[in-house]
C-alpha cells in the first residue's frame, strides 16, 4: 500500500497550498509548472519524474535514469491502482484500473480512466 504520497493534480496542489515548492525527500521536491497551464510535478534531483496534468492524467518520466530510486518515486506518487515494475531488466506499468499492463517509456501518459498512450507494447 501507499503511503505519504501525493497522487493526482488536486492532492499535489492542497500540498503545495501557496508555496511553489515543497521537500518530499532528499532530492525530491513537489513543484508547480506553468507548462501548458499550471501543472504539478514531482522532481527528483532534476528531473520531472511525475508530472499532473489539471485534467487528471499523469505524464511519467525518468530520463533515462531507470534507477531503483526513481522506481520508488514513481510508485510513491502515482495512485494505488497504477504500479511500476522491473522483470528481466524491462520496466512496466500496470494498470489494475484498465485491466492492462505495458513496457514503460518516457514522457508516457497515464489517463485519468487508467489507460496509458505513449508507452510500449502490451505485456502478454
Amino acid at each position: 500500500m501507499k503511503s505519504q504520497g501525493v497522487y493526482n493534480w488536486s492532492g499535489a496542489d492542497r500540498r503545495l497550498g501557496k508555496r511553489w515548492s515543497v521537500k518530499l525527500y532528499y532530492e525530491t521536491r513537489l513543484l508547480r509548472r506553468e507548462l501548458e497551464g499550471q501543472t504539478l510535478a514531482v522532481q527528483h534531483h532534476f528531473t520531472d519524474v511525475v508530472t499532473y496534468l489539471p485534467s487528471g492524467d499523469i505524464v511519467l518520466n525518468t530520463n533515462g535514469w531507470m534507477t531503483t530510486t526513481t522506481k520508488a518515486r514513481l510508485n510513491t506518487h502515482t495512485p494505488a491502482w497504477l504500479r511500476i515494475y522491473q522483470e528481466n531488466w524491462t520496466w512496466y506499468v500496470s494498470s489494475a484500473y484498465a485491466g492492462m499492463t505495458v513496457e514503460f517509456r518516457d514522457s508516457m501518459v497515464v489517463h485519468k480512466d487508467g489507460t496509458m498512450s505513449g508507452a510500449g507494447p502490451v505485456k502478454k
